[in-house]
């Protein structure tokens, strides 16, 4: 399956493309959804943030993968056939485009029955990947050195998860309350656990910045990170039947997450790695010192406003973790997977700063928007949808250029093993997937 992410990066980054065009329409067309004030900007965002978490990030992460998992545990033992992968790959962007098309057409009625049609189109691809996912929860590898980690075990269990949360966001898309439960859901029991792997994988084990000395720690912190983002999840479910009714408290649950894994991240050394000029990706390096500032800004929030008349709690930081957090950290390590694919030497790589502050600046527009600053609001709505919007779309040329430039190889210049898994025996696990 080595070189599939090529493929599955395609089908991301047309989905980026589709986002970005549906996103520009309800704002600036004259029967858009926000523009005529039929769906508001922060409930737009909220939906499209669930159609970018079960499309073209979960492509982006799907391909890394593809790439990785059986190259490390073999493919004999992990694997999707070919006739899976086509399957995923198209209904991932068909959900998107229909979904786009119900955007563009602009009657509202049938608008939320084309999202549920795309939602499902989604839930089903998840279902070609419940044989991978059973090969990983039963993989008994007598090699102690390539023995699969707890967190991938968990996050293999809990694949047909997302089914339901696409099924039930399709089906009540015009309850806010639900679509922002199932949002949430998806960063308890999806997000956070994928990013601290991917993070865990590359800068601790691939770039060896020794964020954990013994082989214990890293696995503790793991079960640590995913139990509590679990727990998350649980209450996020709970308070939505009205069994905990305090939406501070609630607050508090969705922020203890990503404090937690941002302080497992050590962001000191993390700081501390970048001012000593150490080789890393801008965008992965950026993401994980972003986590633990989103997580604490949400206890400020809470702080200074504990009734949550601003919605940055409850839609803000969520939408900001999928559409900046994640995707920044996805599209970081698929960026480094392709130039080891390349055998690019260390030395001779980018570090990709001016991706990174484009990333920045959508950080901190968003968080401006729903932080609702006075000057902000006092804009008009198209404006405001622009300034919103224009990171976005500038972060879509860039993959495009990066595609363009480096992922459609010369001759010669791309290989099917990335460097390091030619010496697959030594080092057995170069990502350190079965420390996490």
């Amino acid at each position: 399956m080595s070189g599939t992410y090529l493929e599955l990066t395609q089908a991301g980054i047309h989905g980026i493309l589709m986002f970005a065009l549906g996103y520009l329409w309800i704002v600036l067309s004259p029967n858009g959804f926000v523009a005529t004030g039929n769906i508001p900007l922060g409930q737009a965002a909220i939906m499209g943030a669930m159609v970018a978490a079960h499309g073209c990030l979960l492509a982006f992460v799907l391909g890394v993968m593809f790439d990785i998992i059986p190259l490390v545990y073999g493919s004999e033992n992990v694997s999707i056939p070919p006739s899976s992968l086509k399957a995923i790959y198209n209904l991932n962007q068909i959900g998107t485009a229909i979904i786009l098309v119900g955007i563009i057409i602009g009657d509202l009625n049938l608008f939320h029955d084309l999202y549920l049609v795309g939602m499902a189109a989604f839930a089903f691809q998840y279902t070609y990947l419940f044989e991978m996912a059973r090969g990983l929860v039963i993989l008994k590898n007598e090699d102690n050195e390539r023995e699969l980690a707890p967190a991938l075990k968990i996050i293999a269990m809990l694949i047909p998860l997302p089914v339901l949360i696409c099924l039930i966001t399709g089906v009540y898309s015009e309850n806010i309350e639900i679509v922002r439960t199932m949002m949430w859901v998806t960063i308890a029991f999806q997000g956070i656990p994928i990013v601290w792997c991917l993070l865990l994988s590359h800068l601790h084990r691939r770039f060896d910045w020794k964020l954990f000395s013994p082989s214990t720690g890293i696995r503790n912190a793991s079960i640590v990170v995913i139990l509590v983002s679990i727990s998350h999840g649980i209450f996020e479910i709970f308070s939505f039947f009205g069994i905990q009714g305090s939406s501070v408290t609630l607050n508090v649950a969705r922020s203890i997450p990503l404090i937690c894994m941002g302080i497992m991240l050590k962001p000191w050394i993390l700081i501390r790695n970048i001012f000593k000029e150490k080789i890393y990706v801008a965008l992965v390096v950026q993401g994980a010192i972003a986590i633990l500032i989103l997580g604490i800004c949400n206890l400020l929030v809470i702080y200074t406003d504990p009734s949550d008349s601003k919605t940055w709690n409850s839609e803000g930081a969520g939408a900001l973790f999928i559409f900046t957090i994640a995707s920044t950290i996805t599209l970081g390590y698929l960026a480094c997977l392709h130039e080891d694919h390349r055998h690019t030497i260390m030395e001779e790589r980018t570090k990709g700063w001016p991706t990174a502050l484009i990333a920045a600046s959508a950080m901190l527009i968003v968080s401006i928007t729903w932080f609702q600053f006075e000057i902000f609001y006092n804009i008009p709505t198209e404006i405001r949808g622009i300034l919103v919007g224009l990171p976005f779309v500038l972060t879509g040329f860039r993959m495009i250029t990066w595609w363009r430039n480096q992922v459609i190889p010369e001759e010669g210049e791309w290989k099917r093993i990335p460097m390091f898994y030619d010496e697959i025996n030594e080092p057995l696990d170069p990502y350190g997937l079965s420390e996490i």
